[in-house]
C-alpha cells in the first residue's frame, strides 16, 4: 500500500479540516440542535444520536374483520416495527420502548380526545430491524355504519423520532346488522327499485298547484307544501313535482280535480331472500300520504304488495292504508295519514312477513285512483324500508289477498264515478 508522508504544518492542516468536517456535518448538527444535553466539551457523543440512528417506529398490517355484526366481539391486528437505521461507525440504532394505542372513530379523522380508545399495549424494548405484532380486542358498536379504526405507537425513551408520520395507521370497517334483510331509503345509492305511473324518489321543495283553488289542506297544514324526505335527501313518492299532485292532465276545474283519465303505478324493490328462521320478520316503512275523502275505502287505493318469485308463487296484498269505511267526505277535503281532514303525518307501519321465509321476494308499493274524480291531492309517500328478523318467534300467519299472476295489472279496476260537491 502507498504511504503519505505529511510536514507538520501539513498534519496540523489535516487534523483542523478533519475536526471542522465532523462538527459542521449535518447529522451532527442535528444532534447538536436536538437537545441541551450536548456541547462541544463532548464531541464523542455527536455520532451516537445521528438521525440516522435515532428511534424510528412504524406501523403495517393493519386489519380487522370486515363486515363485523354490531355487538360482536373482534380485534384488530398490527405491528410495530423499529425501522431505525444504523449509521456509519454504530454498532446498533436506537432500542426503545414502545407503547401502542388504538382508537374507534366514526369518521376518517383522528381525536384522541372524543374518539374511543380500544386500549393500550406496552410492548417492551423493540431493537433496531425488529417488530412486535400487536392485537386489540374491543366490541363492534351497536349501531350500523362505517367506522374507523386508528392504532398509533411512540417510544418511550424521551428521544426525539426521525419521522412520526409513520406513527399512525387507520383502517375503515363496515359495521352491519345481521338481522337487517332488506333496508332502502331511497337515497343515490339506493336507486335499484323500478317504477311505473308516477312513482320517483323526490326530494320536494314545491307545493300542491291545486291547492286552494281545488283542494283544501286539512289541520293547520295551511300551505299546500309537500314535506321535507323523512330521512336523507329523498323519498320515494307517487305525484308529479311539476303539480305537486297525481292529477296528470286536468280536465276541467271541478273541485277535487278531475282528471283526463285514471292513473296508477307501482314502486318495485329488488328482489331480495326472506332467511329461513324461526323468527318472526317483519316489513316497516315511514309513510306520509294525502288522498281524497268522498270514497277513500274505495278510490285512491294504497296497496303494499309482495312478490313470491319462487316456482309457482303469485302476488298478494300484505297491507292496505285505506280507511275500512267511507269518510263521506267533500270534494275539496282529504284523507291523509293523520285521518280525516287532518293534517297529513309521517307514520311508521309495519306488517309481518313470516309466511315468507325462506323464499326470494319482491316488495311492490301500489297506488291506483280507480277513476278520473278527485285527483288533485298531494299523493303517496315512502320512506326507510326496512325488513327485519325479529327476536320473538314467529305468529301463525293467514296471508291477505287473492294471488295473482302480474304485479303490474291492476288489481283492483276502474270504476268510474259522477263528481259531486
Amino acid at each position: 500500500p502507498s504511504t503519505i508522508t505529511m510536514n507538520p504544518v501539513e498534519r496540523a492542516l489535516y487534523a483542523v479540516s478533519t475536526f471542522a468536517a465532523k462538527f459542521i456535518s449535518p447529522k451532527n448538527a442535528f444532534a447538536y440542535d436536538q437537545g441541551p444535553e450536548h456541547d462541544f466539551s463532548f464531541f464523542s457523543n455527536f455520532n451516537a444520536v445521528d438521525p440516522v440512528s435515532q428511534a424510528d417506529l412504524s406501523i403495517t398490517g393493519v386489519s380487522a374483520p370486515s363486515p363485523s355484526a354490531i355487538n360482536t366481539a373482534v380485534a384488530v391486528n398490527y405491528t410495530v416495527r423499529n425501522v431505525s437505521r444504523r449509521s456509519e461507525g454504530d454498532a446498533t440504532g436506537a432500542a426503545v420502548g414502545v407503547t401502542a394505542r388504538a382508537y374507534l372513530s366514526s369518521d376518517a379523522t383522528l381525536n384522541t380526545g372524543t374518539d374511543t380508545p380500544l386500549g393500550t399495549a406496552n410492548l417492551g424494548t423493540i431493537r433496531p430491524d425488529d417488530s412486535q405484532p400487536v392485537t386489540q380486542a374491543f366490541t363492534v358498536p351497536a349501531t350500523p355504519g362505517t367506522y374507523y379504526v386508528f392504532v398509533t405507537t411512540e417510544q418511550t425513551g424521551g428521544l426525539v423520532e426521525v419521522d412520526t408520520d409513520n406513527n399512525v395507521a387507520q383502517l375503515a370497517i363496515t359495521v352491519f346488522d345481521p338481522s337487517i334483510v332488506f333496508e332502502n331509503g331511497f337515497e343515490a345509492a339506493d336507486a335499484a327499485w323500478s317504477t311505473t305511473g308516477f312513482w320517483h324518489a323526490s326530494a320536494f321543495g314545491f307545493s300542491n298547484t291545486a291547492y286552494p283553488s281545488l283542494v283544501d289542506a286539512a289541520g293547520v297544514d295551511a300551505s299546500g307544501a309537500l314535506p321535507a324526505p323523512f330521512a336523507g335527501s329523498l323519498s320515494m313518492w307517487y305525484g308529479q313535482d311539476a303539480t305537486g299532485n297525481y292529477a296528470g292532465t286536468l280536465a276541467n276545474a271541478n273541485a277535487g280535480g278531475t282528471s283526463t283519465a285514471a292513473n296508477s303505478g307501482t314502486g318495485s324493490s329488488p328482489s331480495f331472500t326472506v332467511p329461513s328462521t324461526l323468527n318472526a320478520v317483519t316489513l316497516s316503512f315511514q309513510t306520509w300520504f294525502e288522498i281524497e275523502s268522498v270514497d277513500a275505502h274505495t278510490y285512491d287505493s294504497l296497496n303494499v304488495v309482495v312478490e313470491d318469485l319462487g316456482v309457482g308463487g303469485g302476488s298478494a296484498t300484505v297491507l292496505r292504508l285505506n280507511p275500512a269505511t267511507d269518510q263521506n267526505g267533500t270534494a275539496r277535503t282529504p284523507f291523509t295519514s293523520g285521518g280525516f281532514n287532518l293534517a297529513p303525518a309521517w307514520v311508521l307501519r309495519s306488517v309481518d312477513l313470516s309466511a315468507y321465509r325462506g323464499k326470494l321476494i319482491r316488495l311492490h308499493f301500489r297506488f291506483n285512483t280507480r277513476d278520473t274524480q278527485y285527483n288533485a291531492f298531494r299523493g303517496w309517500i315512502i320512506d326507510n324500508v326496512l325488513v327485519k328478523v325479529q327476536t320473538f318467534a314467529a305468529p301463525s300467519i293467514t296471508m291477505m289477498g287473492v294471488k295473482a299472476k302480474s304485479v303490474d295489472a291492476p288489481a283492483e279496476p276502474d270504476v268510474p264515478r259522477v263528481w259531486q260537491p
